[in-house]
């Protein structure tokens, strides 16, 4: 039963109030699970190549790491704190020294040892920090990528 919130009010707006969600625990069906069924391959498809072609298109930090913004890249299924981390580096928009700085939540930009942090140099170039390989091994989120994003991130 949906029930109107605005029957005495003067407008074309309308909101429906639906019944309960199911207790806790118990099953159910998420609201826009039947979306998918209208949403036929042809329209996909086009959505697809749209935004492959915007990507193409737009100037975004560390793009060469992507080569299809339309899948899940590696290490989607990452816990949250190491996805999180993660999508930091590929972005260079982590908790580092120079966005710090930036971000007005720092005075200093210096790395421990003694370079001006950002989040490439933590990766590529910092003595104390860098990872084999860099940005591009960090991003196939393989084995040794999720231990020094692990190690990093504790």
């Amino acid at each position: 039963m949906t029930t109107s919130l605005f029957e005495n009010f003067d407008s074309d707006c309308e909101m429906t109030v639906l019944p309960q969600p199911n207790a806790p625990g118990t099953a159910h069906v998420p609201p826009c699970t039947h979306l998918s069924h209208t949403i036929n391959d042809k329209s996909t498809s086009t959505v697809n190549s749209q935004w492959r072609e915007s990507w193409k298109s737009a100037s975004v930090v560390n793009a060469h790491l992507m080569d299809d913004p339309t899948i899940r890249q590696p290490g989607f299924a990452l816990p949250r704190q190491q996805w999180s981390l993660l999508n930091r580096f590929c972005t260079g928009q982590g908790h580092c020294g120079a966005c710090k700085k930036k971000w007005k939540l720092s005075d200093f930009d210096q790395c421990s040892c003694s370079e001006t942090q950002t989040v490439s140099h933590i990766v590529e170039s910092c003595p104390q920090t860098r990872l084999h390989g860099g940005l591009s091994k960090l991003h196939s989120a393989d084995d040794d990528a999720v231990v020094w994003l692990t190690s990093y991130g504790s």
